[in-house]
């Protein structure tokens, strides 16, 4: 679940697609959902395949739907901080959408393979790119280096927020994008304390 709406992810074979239909069916009564994947999504390319059997590069197709996400909600907001905000809500909500690969990445390290780590630090460098002009904007000097800081500071409060924050309340994607937010324009003393009617599940 993100931003409130569920991601139904099961085997995308006729049997996992059966389950995903009677999900989405279901669930569209109670909250916004929708699917991961279908055997027509994507040109047919996952058609038959299980989440565990995804691939580095394959992940790495996510990313880019990622740098697409953040583009396409921020790009009508003319106000540099809220845009700022926005666009760490797309990225926690990517995070916890793919929260499973997010993980794998913490615990393996980068050094899976040179290629791999040599395309996550172009996916970090795109991203940062994509926010340099809204720092510009804010009046930061030197709005490269802010911008890798700041998608650095995104991965690490997701991960803590997932994994190892242990007292409630759980903190929603636009909880923590206000947080992260206010921690970096504005410093600690910003952030706003989070309420209880602003949790949302997490692992």
């Amino acid at each position: 679940m993100a931003g409130g709406i569920i991601t139904v992810f099961l085997d995308c074979d006729q049997e996992g697609e059966n389950g995903m239909k009677q999900a989405l069916g279901y669930l569209a009564q109670l909250v916004p959902v929708r699917l991961a994947w279908t055997s027509k999504m994507y040109g047919g390319k996952f058609k038959g395949r299980q989440p565990e059997s995804l691939t580095v590069p394959e992940w790495e197709e996510m990313a880019t739907f990622l740098r697409r996400r953040i583009y396409w909600a921020t790009r009508d907001e003319r106000d540099p901080a809220q845009r700022l905000e926005v666009g760490l809500k797309a990225y926690f909500e990517f995070y916890d959408e793919y929260r499973a690969w997010n993980r794998r990445l913490a615990l393996e390290g980068l050094g899976i393979d040179e290629s791999f780590e040599a395309r996550q630090a172009q996916l970090y460098e795109t991203l940062a790119g994509g926010f340099a002009p809204t720092l510009t904007e804010l009046g930061v000097r030197s709005p490269e280096m802010a911008a890798a800081a700041l998608i650095g500071m995104a991965a690490q409060a997701a991960y803590w927020q997932h994994y190892q924050r242990q007292q409630p309340p759980a903190m929603n994607p636009s909880t923590l994008a206000r947080a992260c937010a206010c921690l970096f324009l504005h410093g600690a003393p910003s952030i706003p304390s989070p309420s209880t009617s602003e949790g949302g599940p997490h692992a």
